[in-house]
């Protein structure tokens, strides 16, 4: 829609000027859209990062579920399992449809040198197929002893695996540690032809349960159930579950082991945005890194190109009725600015100007398609104050008024004040829509002046900010669901202790009850021993119900409660009341230093489960070791409280201290923990302005928390709940 114009103005405008004017207005659209895109794909590629990882995670966990599937055999059979049987196994339970990409499962039988003919004697008559082939330099033998299917992996059986340094150093690699180990890529052999894989190998003790030092399970080493899997299977089984347009990689150290793209159509190599996430499965850490290209890259370049043309066309258009201006041509305005009208028609934004009063002058075809409104509608007939929400405006009038320190009215002023002072006004609104749907937008307003600095109006840009709000909501909502995980996890782990915790007072209440009973119906009861037993019970039942309350308080989300005064003790007390039990049936000396005058500003289920997270590893880190115990201090610094935790551990390998606080990184074995439990601790300490940190000059393992100490003088002390 053309502007409504009056007559050019007979003066010297100066070309250049308004040229750059119009340079720096382009420069600036262009640079936001690409801001905007850029961190919208970034957003994108995380998420996306994070569903890579977790189905490597699960692809690698399905051949760790069939080899434990296999030592459940080998165990049950006493370490005797002979051909048939091992065949029977792995056809009841379809194997090789269950856990695709594996070329077979085998039972590998550690030998010494020393034993190795007594060994070769006994096969012969268990099983004459077996024709061993040691490495007579060998200390300590491999021996293929079980594969199936038999058919495609007859060569190896009776191979002897000391000599490849690679499987070798990976099989013991994974005796002294008790973990699945994989190893570095080799070549494995699939129907007599070469093939680039790994494999893996979980080893097999003459105990179920896997003994607690190196020492002991070198001594009780059996040998090692193991799978070769071939790459190109593995590769061709993630792609299915993968999105179109990514690259993936998976290194292990400095072995790529995985790699490939999954593009529709083939693109050049440039890569648009990488992301990289790390992940510990088979006794290795990994790195997910993923990338994507032509998608990301075609899409921003285009919108990128669209702006700049359209910047370039309204320079050269205003430059060329500027120069038929100074050159003193006869045209009206309206002649000379149809082309640039045509420009603004094109444009991909919401673009609509009004005079001083607000009324529209100008409705372009994007600004019809976002809000429903036909230009005819609106031109000279509405205000733009159609669009806004009345609660918001009037908001937003309160806001400017302690802003420009005047008062703002809700209405005309809302828009215009800070305009008029700085030239250009930028901020997200709400706007109705003809049908009165609602959509945010992000609005630029900017002031229109003749030649003579008169203002004649008001030109504002929209931009649709729906699909970005959608996708900060999916990204919000995935953090929600870790940190709900995470907490529900840790609230599993406290289920079996605190059901012990209440099974214990219930018991005393049930004897004193039984007691009371007896002695009413032999009427040899006293007054004063009643009133004892009674007062025992009232004590247990409160027992119970604090510890009740305890745990109802800790599972609530409490994400969007109000920070209040709490003291540091109380927190410290009820936490402890969810861990006693754990602490007193694992016989941990639990050691308290508190300050009681420490309090601080917080929500205090929060800085519970941050105290629960440090608790909880503490007592998994000592609980093989000889001596327990667990010291939880409180005391000001300055103006912070400070609590530590500290355990009779010897500390934290220096290796992965850098690694602790990382989503997903866990030291424990499989099944046994989140790896979220130290990253969301960290996250809660600093949304209260604190830091979580790891103490590296304790001989001991201890982590810090420090937060900003609150009087209670200056807000009113609330009750802690957890």
């Amino acid at each position: 829609m053309p502007l409504n114009t009056k007559p050019p103005i007979n003066s010297k405008l100066t070309p250049i000027s308004t040229t750059i004017f119009a340079i720096l207005l382009a420069t600036f659209l262009c640079i936001s859209l690409t801001l905007n895109i850029i961190k919208q794909n970034q957003q994108e590629l995380e998420i996306e990062t994070l569903k890579v990882q977790k189905i490597v995670e699960d692809e690698f966990k399905t051949f760790v579920f069939g080899m434990q599937g296999v030592k459940g055999v080998l165990v049950t059979d006493q370490f005797r399992v002979d051909q048939r049987k091992f065949r029977a196994y792995a056809e009841s339970r379809d194997l090789f449809n269950n856990f695709p990409g594996a070329l077979g499962f085998g039972f590998v039988r550690s030998v010494k040198n020393k034993d190795l003919g007594k060994y070769i004697q006994e096969q012969k008559k268990i099983n004459p197929r077996l024709k061993v082939q040691a490495n007579p330099l060998a200390e300590q033998h491999l021996i293929v002893e079980q594969i199936e299917p038999i058919e495609n992996n007859f060569r190896l059986l009776g191979s002897d695996f000391s000599n490849e340094p690679q499987l070798q150093e990976a099989a013991l690699s994974a005796a002294k540690t008790g973990e699945t180990i994989i190893s570095d890529r080799t070549l494995i052999f699939d129907n007599g032809q070469e093939h680039p894989g790994f494999v893996f190998f979980l080893p097999v003790y003459k105990s179920i349960k896997t003994p607690t030092s190196e020492a002991a399970r070198l001594e009780a080493l059996i040998g090692w159930v193991y799978t070769p899997i071939m790459i190109n299977n593995l590769v061709e089984r993630i792609k299915l579950k993968i999105p179109f347009g990514l690259n993936v990689n998976v290194k292990a150290e400095n072995d790529t082991v995985i790699s490939f793209s999954n593009l529709k159509i083939k693109t050049s190599n440039s890569v648009a945005y990488v992301h990289t996430n790390e992940l510990q499965v088979g006794g290795r850490s990994w790195k997910v890194h993923v990338t994507e290209t032509s998608r990301n890259i075609v899409s921003s370049l285009a919108k990128i190109f669209t702006i700049y043309i359209l910047g370039i066309m309204v320079i050269v258009g205003s430059g060329y009725l500027l120069f038929l201006n100074f050159k003193g041509k006869d045209r009206s305005l309206v002649e000379k600015t149809k082309w640039l009208n045509s420009v603004i028609n094109s444009a991909a934004h919401a673009v609509f100007a009004t005079r001083p009063d607000g009324k529209i002058i100008m409705f372009n075809p994007a600004a019809e398609k976002m809000l429903g409104y036909k230009a005819d509608e609106l031109i000279g007939k509405q205000t733009s104050i159609i669009f806004y929400d009345p609660e918001e405006v009037a908001l937003r009038a309160q806001s400017l008024s302690k802003e420009l320190n005047k008062k703002v009215e809700p209405g005309r002023d809302t828009f215009t004040a800070k305009v008029l002072r700085d030239g250009s006004d930028t901020n997200e609104w709400t706007f109705y829509k003809k049908n009165q749907e609602r959509i945010n937008v992000r609005l630029c307003t900017t002031a229109i002046h003749n030649a003579q600095n008169q203002l004649i109006g008001y030109l504002g840009i929209a931009e649709d900010l729906t699909e970005q709000k959608k996708l900060l909501s999916t990204i919000e909502y995935q953090r929600a669901k870790m940190h709900s995980s995470a907490k529900m996890s840790l609230l599993g782990e406290m289920a079996g202790r605190i059901a012990h915790e209440i099974n214990t007072p219930l018991a005393i209440i049930n004897s004193h009850a039984s007691v009371l009973r007896e002695k009413i119906n032999l009427s040899k009861d006293t007054r004063e021993d009643n009133l004892n037993r009674l007062g025992k019970i009232e004590i247990t039942v409160n027992r119970i119900a604090k510890i009740v309350k305890s745990l109802r308080s800790f599972s609530r989300n409490s994400e969007h409660d109000a920070k209040v005064l709490i003291s540091v003790k109380s927190v410290i007390d009820s936490t402890l009341d969810l861990c006693n039990e754990k602490l007193t049936q694992d016989q941990v000396d639990l050691r308290l230093s508190i300050d009681d005058q420490a309090h601080i500003m917080a929500r205090s289920t929060e800085i519970g489960q941050v105290l629960m997270n440090l608790i909880n590893n503490s007592m998994d880190a000592i609980s093989d070791l000889p001596e327990k115990w667990i010291d939880v201090k409180c005391y000001h610094e300055n103006d912070r409280v400070l609590i530590s935790v500290t355990d009779s551990g010897p500390g934290i390998p220096q290796s992965i201290i850098e690694k602790i606080m990382i989503p997903f990184f866990t030291t424990k074995e499989v099944g046994k923990g989140t790896g979220l439990g130290l990253s969301i601790s960290k996250g809660i300490v600093e949304s209260h302005d604190g830091t979580l940190e790891y103490d590296q000059s304790s001989p001991h393992t201890r982590f810090v928390l420090s937060l900003p100490a609150a009087q209670p003088s200056t807000y009113e002390l609330k009750e802690c709940t957890l």
